[in-house]
């Protein structure tokens, strides 16, 4: 989520980021004004994203070591 903000933010004309000085003042930004729980938005459509492709990944693999290891 803090990476994600950080490189989200709107930039001045010198590149610099307007609402953040890096990782982590954004980190302690956002844990002051929205709370700790604000660290784990958006975890649930990621890991909804990234769960199914590791589970066939690794069963995947388990079959080739099966049939060909």
């Amino acid at each position: 989520m803090v990476k994600s903000r950080v490189m989200g933010q709107p930039v001045d004309a010198q590149g610099a980021g307007k609402l953040y000085s890096g990782m982590v003042d954004c980190f302690t930004k956002s844990v002051k004004n929205e709370g700790l729980f604000s660290l784990w938005k958006g975890f649930l459509p990621n890991w909804g994203r990234l769960g199914p492709r590791g589970v066939i990944c690794f069963i995947t693999m388990e079959q080739l070591n099966t049939h060909f290891g």
